[in-house]
């Protein structure tokens, strides 16, 4: 045990290409602060076997905690900001401990740092535990980097989720799988690495509509439905009627991809303009070269034709005299 353990569940970004999306040194710096300030109940010498067990009870029955129940905190820049003071870390893990407090996480502060790192993950995407089921209660638009969520407790699983984008940033479609071994998939992944006596995890797009997918080795593709009004884009359980309950309650009013691409469109829009200007620019570059090329050359041709019209003047010159000195002559 130790910090090995600690940071088995962790954030990965896989491509950073948006300035307000943290990088991966700043996000371990703030996570490692907040695990270096959060008591280890598993690893501490004086620890209880009786604690222990309850810690470990806490991370296989997470959903009844109600943790993370608040937005994403992917683009809160007071969360991932740089220290470089102790007043600064004070003030970093502060920030920390009430937003997860504020937004159902207390269990997990008063767990420890096993559960105070667990809580951090989930409120990264806007993971949240509801009654029976975890849900990935996000904007697709606002998915703006490719990330991975590894090892998010849940009924004795640990399941690691990856979320993929376009190159123009928005979350595109779900991938989903359950494996032992960590894979990246493009879209939304899902690896559980189950426990003995694990129950089988299922999965659903929003709306749940048609039959869960069964979480196992094998690769399946979902898509990103928004919804209005919004509903989370990805639901897992292990309860299949669970899930099927949804499918009831949840809008049916789909406007697949709108919300996703009107964002996008505006970033190629805002791309299309840029290329635009640089075109531009090319060109005035380009004309300003060419001109200049033109004025040398006409330069040179005038200064050639005033070197033939001397030699010219000269010859005529020179007969002018020859011609007078023949006359004199005569």
């Amino acid at each position: 045990m130790g910090w090995s353990e600690l940071w088995q569940s962790h954030i990965s970004i896989i491509s950073l290409s948006h300035p307000n999306t943290p990088s991966n040194e700043e996000i371990s710096s703030s996570v490692y602060y907040l695990f270096s300030t959060s008591p280890s109940f598993r690893v501490a010498q004086s620890s209880h076997y009786r604690h222990r067990g309850h810690m470990h009870r806490d991370l296989s029955n997470a959903e009844r905690l109600q943790c993370f129940s608040g937005p994403s905190t992917m683009h809160t820049a007071v969360l991932w900001q740089p220290v470089s003071t102790v007043s600064d870390v004070n003030s970093l893990v502060r920030e920390w401990l009430a937003v997860l407090s504020r937004y159902g996480c207390q269990n997990y502060i008063d767990g420890g740092a096993e559960l105070t790192g667990q809580a951090a993950v989930l409120s990264f995407a806007g993971l949240r535990h509801a009654k029976n089921h975890l849900e990935l209660a996000i904007n697709p638009a606002n998915v703006l980097a490719d990330v991975v969520l590894h090892n998010v407790r849940y009924d004795r699983h640990g399941i690691t989720l990856s979320l993929h984008t376009s190159f123009t940033g928005g979350l595109t479609r779900l991938s989903v799988s359950a494996s032992h071994s960590l894979t990246f998939l493009p879209g939304l992944s899902s690896s559980s690495h189950s426990l003995s006596k694990s129950p089988t995890l299922y999965a659903c797009p929003s709306r749940c509509s048609g039959q869960p997918h069964v979480l196992n080795s094998h690769e399946t593709v979902l898509p990103v439905i928004v919804t209005n009004p919004a509903t989370p884009v990805l639901y897992i359980s292990s309860s299949v009627h669970d899930l099927s309950t949804l499918q009831g309650t949840l809008s049916t009013v789909d406007s697949s991809h709108v919300a996703v691409h009107r964002p996008i469109s505006s970033l190629r829009q805002l791309k299309h303009q840029s290329a635009v200007v640089w075109v531009g620019i090319g060109l005035f570059v380009l004309v300003f070269h060419i001109l200049v090329i033109f004025m040398l050359v006409v330069e040179c041709r005038g200064q050639k034709d005033m070197d033939e019209n001397d030699d010219f003047n000269s010859f005529l010159g020179r007969r002018r005299r020859m011609t007078q000195e023949k006359a004199m002559r005569a």
